[in-house]
Order: C-alpha cells, then sequence, then structure tokens
C-alpha cells in the first residue's frame, strides 16, 4: 500500500502476502497517523507473512501508533534475513505503542533480522509515558540507526516481550545480536534519559 498524500488516518489496514522487494506500508506522505494495523502478518496477527518489510517511511510528521492499546500496531517484518520491520528515512516522525516483530499477544516473537532501521533525522522511538513503550524484540538487530542524526529513543523494551520480564533474544545462526547499534557516523542521537520513565529495558 502506497501514500503519496497528507493528512490521512489509517487504521485497521492488515497487509499480507507481498512479493519480494514489495513493502506492506509505504508512507510517503506528511503529517499522517498509522493506527491499530497488522503490517506484515496475517490477520491473527500471529503468522508473519512475506514482505521485504512491513513499514517504510520516507515522509515527515507521522505518527505510528498511539497512547491507547487500540492505537497499537503489530509490526513485522518476514523472518528471512536481510529485511526490516520498519525503515525511517523520513524526519520527526514518532513511533510510539507499537508491536514491533512480535505476535499480536506480545508474548512471542515472529521476525528475524532488523527491527527498526532509522536513517532520517528528529525522529523519536517511544516516549517518556508508559502507553508510549514499544515493544520490539525478535530480531538480530532490534534498532538500527546507520547514519542517522538527532533521533531520540527513550522508553522502549528491547529485546524483550510486552511485560519486560522475558528474554525474547532470537536463537540460531544469526551471529552477534545486538539491541541498539549506531553506525556510519550516526550522531546527536539520545538513547535513554534521566528519568525512569525515558530508559529503555534492554
Amino acid at each position: 500500500i502506497r501514500v503519496e498524500t497528507s493528512g490521512c488516518l489509517i487504521r485497521g489496514l492488515n497487509t499480507v502476502g507481498m512479493n519480494a522487494g514489495s513493502y506492506g506500508l509505504l508512507l510517503n506522505g506528511d503529517n499522517n497517523r498509522v493506527e491499530g494495523c497488522f503490517l506484515g502478518t496475517d490477520i491473527t496477527g500471529m503468522i508473519p507473512q512475506s514482505n521485504d518489510g512491513a513499514l517504510y517511511i520516507s515522509g515527515n510528521h507521522n505518527v505510528i501508533g498511539g497512547l491507547t492499546p487500540q492505537s497499537r500496531n503489530l509490526i513485522c517484518g518476514t523472518t528471512e534475513a536481510l529485511t526490516w520491520s520498519a525503515y525511517i528515512q523520513g524526519s520527526h516522525n514518532i513511533i510510539e505503542g507499537n508491536f514491533i516483530g512480535l505476535d499480536a499477544t506480545g508474548d512471542a516473537a515472529m521476525a528475524r533480522e532488523t527491527g527498526i532501521e532509522i536513517v532520517g533525522e528528529h525522529n523519536q522511538i517511544g516516549g517518556d509515558e508508559t502507553a508510549a513503550r514499544n515493544v520490539i524484540a525478535g530480531q538480530r538487530t532490534s534498532i538500527l540507526a546507520s547514519g542517522a542524526a538527532n533521533n531520540t529513543i527513550i522508553g522502549n523494551y528491547v529485546g524483550l516481550d510486552r511485560t519486560g520480564l522475558v528474554d525474547l533474544t532470537p536463537t540460531g545462526d544469526l551471529g552477534s545480536i545486538e539491541a541498539v547499534r549506531l553506525d556510519q557516523g550516526a550522531s546527536g542521537n539520545i538513547v535513554g534519559g534521566a528519568t525512569s520513565e525515558e530508559r529503555n529495558v534492554i
């Protein structure tokens, strides 16, 4: 699904069975909201579906998720290697309150390679409210900031289930496992904060 316009509310979308080279949702516009969607899974949210990435954001000032359970998105890249669940190329986007790489229960992981890859600037992953927490798990790299600048990553559970008590680190021949990786000259990014609400639990 490709969104080129701005100011839209996308709610209750389920993207399944995408072809190789396809994304579940490609968000090119600005100031859109995406809520209550299952991106990259079947309609039950329990079985991952083929795609090269569940969510691709090249637009700006979009909000993915929200502060209520009804706003939560389930975002899951394919189980194949070399894919991501969400890719953020734009700026000033907010990703909050989502399950990324997990099934609909938030208790088991389904994705494999990268949870969120950020190459843009001034994006926020999570927030300083409990409801803004993203749960990101099951991938070889949960959060990757590649050449990205001035992004904020706060208040998330990384590599854990929705309770923050169960380790969902992937197993198998995946090489090194990374919760957060900053590379390719990434600069000015903030991971965690000075308060308990802003800490990431990894």
